[in-house]
């Protein structure tokens, strides 16, 4: 990850920025949870969806007053 980090510049037209994110997330996990970039996949991609849903909802009521 740190070779993408210096790799990456302004408009990433090169996916650096997206590599390295495949790596994490990859090395993130047990190799029992494969992550799938699916809405409505196994875990932890439904975990995950259900938090970001979580966090939008409340950056938006804090937003909104």
């Amino acid at each position: 990850m740190l070779n993408h980090k210096q790799s990456v510049k302004s408009g990433d037209s090169d996916n650096h920025e997206a590599q390295a994110s495949a790596h994490y997330w990859k090395n993130l996990f047990p190799p029992a949870w494969q992550f799938f970039r699916h809405r409505e996949g196994p875990p932890p991609n439904n975990l995950l969806n259900y938090g970001y849903a979580i966090i939008r909802a409340t950056m938006a009521r804090a937003l909104a007053g």
